[in-house]
């Protein structure tokens, strides 16, 4: 897991020290504060960051939280529509690595595909994470 928002994937110095000077310095602290609609619209007032940016910014770090999932396979989940931790738990393991291995084959998105038990644990880890961003559209059946 990733720790300083300075690490989160389209992090500038810019936008780390406004978020810095809104004390927020940690992941954690980011997840925490845009557990709401209410708290990322609170962070674009204090910030000026545009909430689409920070929603990104949130989504990144909720995938973060999963071990395993490395900053080189956001790419390949975020082009199966999978920005958050409860739209992972939605999906069935073999089915989605069977998607992973045939987007691959189209776009060359990683060096190195995760292996079929990664994606198991990966899930099972989504399915038993307490979702801290109550900000999305989750679908309702598994895909």
């Amino acid at each position: 897991m990733i720790h300083n928002i300075q690490d989160i994937e389209g992090m500038n110095s810019v936008y780390a020290e406004k978020l810095i000077g809104v004390g927020i310095t940690k992941v954690t602290e980011l997840l925490e504060k845009c557990s709401s609609l209410t708290g990322i619209e609170e962070l674009e007032q204090a910030t000026t960051i545009q909430k689409d940016l920070i929603i990104q910014w949130v989504n990144f770090a909720d995938l973060s939280q999963i071990k395993g999932i490395e900053r080189e396979y956001f790419s390949l989940l975020s082009a199966l529509g999978i920005h958050t931790t409860s739209q992972l738990k939605n999906r069935f393991p073999e089915t989605l690595h069977s998607q992973m291995i045939k987007l691959n084959r189209q776009k060359q998105l990683v060096q190195r595909l995760p292996s079929l038990s990664l994606v198991r644990s990966w899930v099972a880890q989504a399915t038993n994470l307490q979702r801290k961003t109550a900000h999305n559209n989750v679908p309702t059946t598994k895909l």
